[in-house]
């Protein structure tokens, strides 16, 4: 007798002492069926083994065999949207569009740098002062000259940031706030609108 069939038996002993059997003792006392050799329509010769359903495989089987999923919407037409097939993370660039994700900090920091120069001038829009725009712009191109000093990672090529030029970003903070914010200008008066009339108790002064 093999070792295999002795523990089989050694099991078997021990659940009829307990006076039960399970289903999972059951299935594995049978013994297993001879694979069933079935001949193709090019004469190869291929061998159907009993396969493991499990219960996951079970459930969508069954849910199958009902017809819940016939007739779904979209059913047999080609996914929409997929991007480009040969990109692996096709579904991420998906992901973050569809829920309006902002991965600016996980950039690099240059390129932090960069995309926000590129909001310049109108992330200052709701500046008020001159002065207060100059401070940011100036804020900025100190971190600019600070990440220049900052070693590139291992096997990276150095990312550098550009400077701003601040009296230009200025020049264009007044006009964009000229544009939004034009002046209000009294209605002229007309040579045609009567004076008022004086009071009658007064004529006689």
């Amino acid at each position: 007798m093999s070792d295999d069939l002795r523990r089989r038996r050694d099991v078997a002993e021990v659940h009829d002492l307990r006076g039960s059997r399970p289903a999972w003792l059951e299935a594995w006392l049978t013994p297993a069926r001879a694979p069933t050799i079935r001949r193709g329509e090019t004469g190869t010769v291929r061998q159907c083994r009993p396969r493991w359903e499990s219960p996951v495989e079970k459930a969508i089987r069954e849910a199958q065999e009902r017809g819940e999923f016939d007739d779904l919407p979209g059913a047999g037409k080609p996914l929409k949207d997929l991007g480009d097939t040969d990109d692996p993370m096709w579904w991420l660039r998906r992901f973050v569009e569809r829920e309006q994700l902002d991965l600016t900090a996980a950039l690099p920091p240059a390129l932090q740098l960069r995309k926000e120069a590129a909001a310049f001038p109108g992330s200052l829009a709701d500046l008020r002062t001159e002065e207060g725009v100059r401070e940011v712009l100036e804020d900025f191109n100190h971190r600019v000259r600070r990440d220049r000093l900052r070693p590139p990672d291992p096997g990276m090529p150095q990312l550098l940031a550009p400077t701003v030029d601040v009296e230009e970003l200025v020049e264009r903070w007044r006009e964009l706030r000229a544009a939004s914010h034009p002046p209000v200008v009294d209605p002229p008066v007309t040579t045609g609108e009567a004076r008022p009339r004086r009071r009658w108790w007064r004529r006689g002064r």
